[in-house]
């Protein structure tokens, strides 16, 4: 479910934005008066804070859901008036609508890559399993897939089930999409050109209705030696694609064997856990609730 608005394009100037790599924003600032025509200096802004950028998405939220002035700003002018808000409840330290925007970007990245394996999890539809269970797994997907830890599930939390967020990133993936089919298209013309001599040669003979002239015993040879060499590329191709989608799968088989162990753990740790409590000091009623979660632990496991 989404917002009405009456422009689709509203989120146009923030889809062609590139996705930055650093956390930092680059601001020019000049040197002093004396130095007008002097090159402005770069400073380094520190990186920012958890709170920041939980108040970054709650604002991006808030701007993007303003029913007055949602469906007619522009990029600069969508963020000057995040960047307003912003310093009014975080004013130190200074951040640009650059800096800010950029921050997002990479936060959209991050929280993207998650989402993404959050969705897989819950594909797997495993049996039993929780939604911190699922949250837990994706987790440890993600740590596993982009070799590091997942540091913004707060912002991920704040934007998940916002109808604006999944929006725009329903637009960001649906340009990537026509994107690829581009360089697809592209890929297959080239793969057009590039048949097997002895097929072009048959093709363009027929069309325009020449006899095919008897052909020599080099030329022959030359021609099924150019077929031969085709169809070994095509088959090396194949035999690639087959071989890196058993290492895929043995790779999701390894990561699935990891969480249900991890699982595993976490069950057993919160049934020695409750087996060991000392409810002795608990009123009459709390203590049976006790002894009849241990007798049900009992009965689960055989021991009378």
């Amino acid at each position: 479910m989404s917002l009405n608005t009456s422009s689709p394009a509203f989120l146009d100037p923030l889809l062609e934005d590139n996705q930055p790599e650093e956390d930092f924003e680059e601001e020019q600032t000049p040197t002093s008066k004396k130095k007008k025509n002097a090159e402005p200096k770069i400073t380094q802004q520190r990186n920012y804070s958890d709170t920041e950028d939980i108040q970054l998405c709650k604002l991006w939220l808030d701007v993007t859901q303003d029913p007055v002035v949602g469906t007619n700003q522009t990029g600069d002018g969508f963020w000057n008036r995040i960047t307003e808000k912003y310093m009014i409840s975080i004013p130190d330290p200074l951040r640009t609508p650059v800096g800010l925007k950029s921050r997002w970007c990479t936060l959209q990245g991050a929280i993207n890559k998650f989402s993404a394996c959050v969705k897989q999890i819950e594909h797997r539809n495993q049996s039993g399993a929780t939604n911190e269970d699922k949250l837990t797994y994706a987790l440890c997907l993600y740590s596993q897939t982009h070799r590091k830890a997942f540091a913004h599930i707060a912002c991920y939390e704040i934007l998940v089930n916002a109808p604006k967020w999944n929006e725009y990133i329903t637009n960001l993936q649906n340009k990537s999409a026509s994107q690829k089919r581009k360089r697809q298209d592209t890929t297959t013309t080239i793969a057009d050109l590039s048949e097997p001599p002895s097929d072009v040669l048959s093709t363009t003979e027929s069309s325009t209705g020449q006899m095919e002239r008897p052909r020599g015993q080099k030329k022959s040879k030359n021609d099924q030696q150019q077929t031969d060499t085709w169809q070994q590329a095509l088959a090396k191709s194949h035999k690639e694609m087959v071989e890196q989608t058993r290492l895929q799968n043995e790779l999701l088989s390894s990561q699935t064997k990891a969480m249900n162990s991890i699982a595993e753990d976490s069950r057993s740790m919160v049934e020695d856990s409750f087996m060991s409590k000392d409810y002795s000091h608990m009123d009459e009623q709390t203590q049976r609730y006790y002894e009849l979660k241990k007798n049900k632990y009992f009965e689960q496991y055989g021991i009378n």
